[in-house]
């Protein structure tokens, strides 16, 4: 007796593999579909970057490395000379001239964080977008 002529094998060949087939083919369509492979969520935070760059997303991740340390070092003796030597009236004016400095170059280094990152994640996205169609072997480059 043949599989197909038992009680088992007549099941499996009228209810079990038409299921398969279709399952199959199901499969074989969304193989052939071509759609991202990542999809972004639609809602994100307007200050989202602003606050990652301020640490707000990962409060326990610092930099610091001797190059930062070395300036530090200068930037505080070199004030220390000038705190020596400018008249109570300059050292006002350096101060006020110090902060401008520093809100600038905050403000400048967070143009820079943003337009990075934007770009970073750009790079990404294309890295994980579908290809442009490419000529199979054979064919015929317009």
């Amino acid at each position: 007796m043949q599989f197909y002529e038992t009680k088992i094998g007549n099941q499996f060949f009228t209810q079990q593999l038409p299921h398969l087939i279709t399952a199959l083919q199901k499969i074989a369509v969304a193989l052939e579909q071509h759609g991202p492979a990542l999809h972004l969520p639609s809602q994100v935070s307007l200050d989202y970057l602003k606050d990652l760059y301020y640490g707000n997303l990962e409060p326990d991740q610092y930099v610091y490395n001797e190059a930062i340390r070395r300036y530090t070092k200068e930037i505080i003796d070199l004030q220390s000379s000038l705190h020596q030597r400018l008249a109570p009236e300059d050292l006002e004016l350096m101060e006020t001239l110090e902060q401008t400095l520093d809100r600038r170059s905050c403000e400048e280094a967070e143009t820079a964080f943003e337009v990075g990152f934007q770009t970073a994640m750009q790079m990404v996205a294309a890295g994980l977008s579908i290809p442009a169609e490419t000529p199979k072997k054979g064919e015929d480059v317009e």
